[in-house]
């Protein structure tokens, strides 16, 4: 089974950011019944997720949204403060 999720992104350096976060998972999978692979296309981000059952999927689908969420999140709180900063 496999999913591919693309997430667009405003800002270069986020993107590469979450990129680099997520090369772990693609490095050492936290199981053997999963694969992820991260790609870049322009402005956006690729997942790719395979496993052996839907289970799995689901749950590898889950974490790297989550991932990608709290990033999302994140970037937004840093560039909201770092403007009322100045």
């Amino acid at each position: 089974m496999r999913a591919d999720v693309v997430v667009p992104f405003r800002s270069r350096a986020s993107l590469l950011a979450i990129k680099a976060a997520m090369i772990v998972d693609e490095r050492e999978p936290p199981t053997s019944r999963v694969s992820v692979k991260t790609m870049l296309r322009g402005m956006r981000l690729v997942l790719r997720i395979s496993a052996d059952d839907i289970s799995s999927l689901r749950a590898a689908l889950n974490s790297n949204l989550r991932l990608v969420l709290t990033w999302i999140r994140i970037a937004a709180a840093l560039d909201s403060h770092s403007y009322r900063a100045r």
